[in-house]
């Protein structure tokens, strides 16, 4: 497999430490609503995602409810998941044991016949057909037009992007997976399968039908998410002013959230902000700075590596660079470099830099 390319995964590679507190509350009347996105079997390859984190984070939060990307065929007569072994369903062996310890109802929340259409639709049966007709095409374009704009955008599909998605998915911090900059990835992906793919395809004999099976994934994404965000809004209007964890693949999280953002009965949050503002609530620190016993010196938490490679920055700046899917601070742009320092040196930086803020954004990546 490829190697991911610098400029996708550049914000990526730094392990990322959140340490802002949020004060703000949700309204009162709306239903606060998160949703995580998971990496299903890449759970147990990722030491930092690993299925006993994704419990950890969820029993954290404390919700009223949690909402699974399960049909009806796949729960018992009280919601809970019918596969919920830890060593081969870790979303369904997170949410039950959590749910089962808080107890709190479970809810699915994937379209009820989704085993039934994809049987009626031969979704798989296409699925394989159309990776030999992919891989097809994209031979024929690397003989016959090798230097054509149809093979920069495969390229950048299956040789970039692609390749960074199941890097990050096997290494990458679920602050990292529920980022926008990692969903803005998945929305390009799904952008160039979608929406470009067909058009490039109906120029070029004998691939109609996998342009037509295109348009026809297209279709059954769109139809599914929709009825899993009617579904999740349905849930939402069951408990007003409660909280809701809902727990979805990763790929599912850009369009859900677009989907619901603008609903006025739900208070759309991220697990981290939600997670930053009950520590908060709770008088607790987290993060590298713990509050200083005595004057204005902050002081290390342990936990740090003493090779890692530090910076810290506003969490404004943290801001923009979810946003925009890479970081650029001032240094770059006037000095050519980004100021980093070491574990050693951090705690005299900040002092020095950013004495009597809060809300800092620690960023760090071990040697």
């Amino acid at each position: 497999m490829s190697k991911p390319s610098n400029a996708l995964i550049t914000l990526f590679c730094l392990n990322l430490y959140l340490t802002t507190l949020y004060s703000q509350e949700h309204t009162a009347d709306k239903t606060q609503v998160i949703i995580i996105g998971t990496i299903h079997s890449a759970h147990y390859k990722n030491p930092n995602y690993s299925p006993d984190k994704l419990k950890e984070i969820v029993l954290s939060l404390k919700p009223d409810a949690i909402l699974n990307e399960l049909p009806l065929s796949q729960v018992d007569p009280n919601g809970r998941p019918l596969y919920r072994n830890k060593k081969k369903n870790p979303e369904g062996w997170a949410a039950d044991t959590v749910a089962q310890q808080l107890g709190i109802k479970q809810i699915p929340f994937d379209r009820p016949d989704r085993q039934e259409n994809f049987r009626k639709t031969e979704y798989f049966k296409r699925q394989k057909r159309d990776n030999k007709l992919a891989n097809d095409w994209y031979e024929e374009i690397v003989k016959n037009n090798p230097d054509s704009i149809d093979l920069k955008i495969a390229l950048l599909l299956w040789q970039n992007i692609d390749p960074t998605l199941s890097y990050l998915s096997n290494n990458s911090t679920p602050e990292m997976i529920n980022s926008q900059a990692y969903d803005n990835l998945i929305r390009a992906k799904k952008s160039i399968w979608y929406d470009i793919l067909p058009k490039i395809l109906a120029d070029y004999n004998g691939y109609e039908t996998l342009s037509e099976d295109y348009k026809f994934s297209k279709d059954q994404w769109l139809e599914r998410n929709k009825i899993m965000a009617d579904n999740i809004i349905k849930a939402a209007r069951q408990y007003p002013g409660k909280r809701l964890f809902v727990i979805t693949g990763s790929y599912h999280r850009y369009i859900l959230r677009d989907l619901l953002k603008d609903n006025p009965n739900i208070d759309l949050k991220e697990y981290w902000e939600v997670k930053n503002m009950l520590n908060s609530d709770n008088n607790e620190t987290t993060g590298l700075f713990a509050e200083p016993s005595e004057g204005n010196n902050m002081k290390p938490d342990s936990t740090l590596a003493s090779n890692a490679i530090l910076h810290i920055m506003p969490h404004s700046d943290w801001n923009n660079a979810l946003n925009l899917g890479q970081y650029r601070p001032k240094s770059l742009n006037v000095e050519g470099f980004i100021h980093c320092s070491t574990s050693s040196q951090i705690i005299g930086v900040a002092n020095h830099k950013f004495k009597g803020q809060q809300g800092l954004v620690l960023l760090s990546r071990n040697e």
